[in-house]
């Protein structure tokens, strides 16, 4: 009989045990008693030889291998009693275990996204995040994202890494069925190709559209294209609206692609555009450091 069977007929085991139990006391009294012992005196001294009726009783239910299990059964048939009786008391333990458990599935979640689980590029491993050093600082620190010309300085200097920039660029996209704001990032043309990311649909941006009068191109995230276009797979060379601007659809990003582009972007971008186009002035100026558009 394995442990299964041995749980569910307890009760019948049980009642075995005690008959087991009782007729070997017997029998050794009937022998106490053959050897001149009165029948009390014989009695007792059985079941001290067994070591006391309830001891036997739970050798044998250690040696069956679940007294761990019905032991947990009677804790929880004991703490259900007790709730029960103590309905406030039952109210506070819920709320305590229920936050308790959101809490460590938020820190789970956090640490398991930033720490544990590998970002979805090609060599994680070899990636790192370029911040400037200031001449000027604020309570938050003295490194700040880089200036986009000093981004560009960098970049033709420094040969030993691949460099890539964004920076976040939320706005409207329109079609002639609906529309729906969502979070963009203007991007580096190589970025697909830095971070080992090829496009479900389509191409990444090309050199030449990386420029100021270029002609406006954008690559849409899988989700967008979800939602917004049903999957169109004649999406490719389609156009939409993004900020009141006629944009062409050039490619779709794969499904979860994803760029820390701070907490404005904690949900994915949805669209993304050359970084080279963008024509704010604050883009020109070396003294400007924030990776948010705002002029």
């Amino acid at each position: 009989m394995n442990w299964v069977q041995r749980l569910f007929k307890r009760s019948k085991m049980e009642s075995q045990l005690d008959k087991e139990l009782s007729f070997h006391i017997a029998q050794h009294t009937e022998d106490l008693m053959a050897q001149g012992y009165s029948r009390d005196e014989a009695r007792r001294q059985a079941l001290i030889a067994f070591g006391g009726a309830e001891k036997a009783k739970e050798e044998c239910r250690e040696a069956r291998g679940t007294r761990w299990l019905e032991d947990f059964l009677h804790d929880v048939r004991y703490a259900i009693r007790c709730l029960v009786q103590k309905p406030g008391f039952a109210t506070v333990a819920l709320l305590t275990l229920a936050l308790g458990t959101g809490a460590t599935t938020v820190m789970f979640s956090l640490l398991d996204g930033v720490l544990l689980k590998p970002l979805p590029y090609a060599h994680p491993d070899r990636l790192l995040q370029l911040q400037e050093k200031t001449d000027w600082s604020t309570r938050l620190g003295d490194l700040w994202a880089f200036a986009y010309p000093n981004y560009l300085d960098c970049k033709r200097e420094v040969q030993a890494l691949e460099t890539i920039a964004f920076r976040y660029d939320g706005g409207t996209v329109s079609t002639a069925q609906r529309a729906e704001y969502v979070d963009g990032l203007e991007i580096s043309v190589d970025t697909f190709a830095v971070l080992g990311v090829p496009l479900v649909r389509g191409r990444a941006f090309a050199l030449e559209e990386d420029r100021q009068g270029a002609a406006r191109v954008a690559i849409i995230s899988y989700s967008l294209w979800q939602r917004l276009y049903g999957g169109d797979e004649t999406i490719v060379g389609s156009r939409t609206n993004f900020d009141q601007q006629t944009y062409t659809i050039i490619g779709v990003a794969p499904p979860g692609f994803h760029v820390d582009g701070g907490p404005q972007l904690e949900g994915g971008a949805d669209i993304f555009l050359p970084l080279g186009q963008d024509t704010s002035p604050s883009l020109l100026r070396r003294d400007r450091h924030s990776a948010f558009k705002s002029d």
